[in-house]
């Protein structure tokens, strides 16, 4: 047995003697533990301090109109978008289309209407100016100063 092989053994069998070692002694702690507390814990004292708690913080009325809506019929749950797409300029015939993307270096170009535009351009024909260019789509500024997506049209 060359040394290698030897160290290899002595390793091995110094492990085992610690395997048996470990697990045949029985598990010794050192310092207190804590005590096992017997019985329910007291639920209508919790409620009663946590109640309590909230009486005294400031935020007790957002709590409670958000409890009161919570009960209250909700006739449309929904925030009501103020700004929006107004049915003028979601005309068919007068919205532009995007048919492409180009990026060179940093700088990106959309096709549109089969012209190239970069962001800030205004638009020929229509008066829309381009805010943002994606792969995907492109945002325009509208006639009312309000924000449409065109999505990419692909043509074969």
């Amino acid at each position: 047995m060359s040394l290698r092989e030897k160290m290899i053994g002595f390793l091995c069998i110094l492990s085992i003697v610690y395997g048996i070692y470990y697990f045949s002694m029985p598990y010794v702690s050192f310092g207190t533990s804590p005590k096992p507390v017997f019985g329910e814990p007291d639920l209508n004292e919790f409620v009663q301090k946590t109640t309590a708690a909230m009486i005294q913080g400031e935020e007790t009325k957002k709590y409670q109109f958000v409890i009161e809506q919570i009960n209250a019929d909700w006739e449309y749950p929904f925030l009501e978008r103020k700004e929006g797409i107004s049915q003028e300029d979601l005309k068919p015939a007068d919205l532009p289309l995007y048919t492409g993307y180009l990026m060179m270096g940093n700088r990106r170009f959309a096709v549109i209407d089969g012209s190239e535009y970069t962001i800030g351009e205004m638009l020929e024909e229509n008066g829309y100016k381009v805010v943002s260019i994606h792969p995907t789509h492109v945002t325009i500024k509208g006639k009312r100063d309000n924000l449409i997506e065109l999505p990419l049209v692909e043509m074969f």
